[in-house]
């Protein structure tokens, strides 16, 4: 058979051949108690919501960031800023290195290239600030967090015999392999650690944390430092303070935003959100040339806009109000 019909017959066998499904995405689907998403706007900036309590799925697909859609009566979908997520079991990770409690805090996710997993950027419960990352999580041991996580942490009852050196700390799974994973820390020599074997110039150290969560790994003898045997001092973790408020809205009543409507970023244009079913709205009384400026939403607000709405419209047609 001639070299080229040959090659012809691969390149077609090639192209008949089914292509590989792409990895399915990892969905949480969860009411947080608060979450921050980018919304596209149509001919316009995008804009930036902060959702309450509100019923809601994340995918985890593509890109560094999940996206998010919404699963009550109004319809919204956008990129993930903020989404508070958690453990919903205790985790074993990187070939039993790593102990995950269920208490720690999930920091930030991204898609695993193999679906169906994330990796995660995890900070367990400590006064020194100390983040882990990146690890590895099958995506049925992921939630969406439904309560704040705590505040407040209380200090380490003992102090370990090695410190990190620097704010960040490369651990080897084996004393002869490549680092695999990073302890990060808001402060140098705050990372506090044991001691558990030692081979030449790399220490296999362990950290342990209030909440439960452990990770052991080999350290660069030189990433380390002596802890002193008197220990440390802690800094407690503060709660983030809240700007406060003033705005008031005056003639504002009640109304049903129709089932299939609208809600739009100025009179007439840039559709962000729509009604699966009818929605109660706070919307003032009067409107400009058809239109009524919706103010509030439950379980929804633009970010600075003192809990309300600075750019969501809807048409007058499409608003049922309250018999007086």
């Amino acid at each position: 058979m001639p070299r080229r019909l040959v090659l012809g017959i691969l390149l077609l066998a090639s192209l008949a051949a089914p292509r590989p499904a792409a990895a399915a995405p990892c969905e949480l689907q969860g009411s947080p108690h608060r979450a921050r998403i980018r919304v596209p706007v149509p001919g316009g900036a995008p804009l930036e919501l902060e959702l309450t309590g509100a019923p809601l799925v994340a995918r985890f697909a593509a890109g560094p960031r999940a996206q998010v859609e919404t699963l009550g009566a109004l319809q919204i979908a956008g990129t993930a800023l903020e989404l508070p997520l958690a453990l919903a079991r205790p985790v074993d990770a990187a070939g039993g290195a790593v102990h995950l409690s269920s208490e720690v805090e999930v920091v930030q996710a991204r898609p695993h290239r193999a679906g169906l997993n994330l990796v995660v950027e995890l900070a367990p419960r400590t006064t020194t600030g100390a983040v882990l990352s990146p690890v590895v999580v099958a995506c049925d041991a992921m939630t969406l967090r439904a309560e704040a996580a705590p505040t407040g942490h209380a200090a380490p009852a003992n102090y370990p015999s090695w410190l990190a050196r620097g704010r960040s700390l490369a651990l080897r799974q084996r004393a002869d392999g490549p680092p695999r994973l990073q302890l990060r820390a808001s402060e140098p020599r705050s990372l506090h650690l044991d001691e558990v074997a030692r081979r030449g110039d790399r220490i296999r150290v362990r950290a342990e944390w209030d909440d439960g969560s452990t990770v052991e790994g080999w350290a660069e003898r030189a990433a380390l430092v002596p802890a002193p045997r008197d220990g440390i001092g802690h800094g407690g973790w503060a709660p983030a303070g809240q700007a406060v408020c003033s705005r008031t809205s005056g003639h504002v009543r009640k109304a049903m935003l129709n089932t299939g409507a609208r809600v739009h970023a100025a009179p007439g244009r840039g559709a962000w959100a729509e009604a699966r079913e009818a929605v109660e709205l706070d919307v003032e009384a009067t409107s400009i040339d058809g239109w009524v400026r919706v103010v509030r939403v439950p379980g929804v607000a633009e970010v600075g806009a003192c809990g309300q709405l600075d750019h969501a419209w809807v048409a007058r047609t499409d608003l049922t109000f309250p018999a007086p």
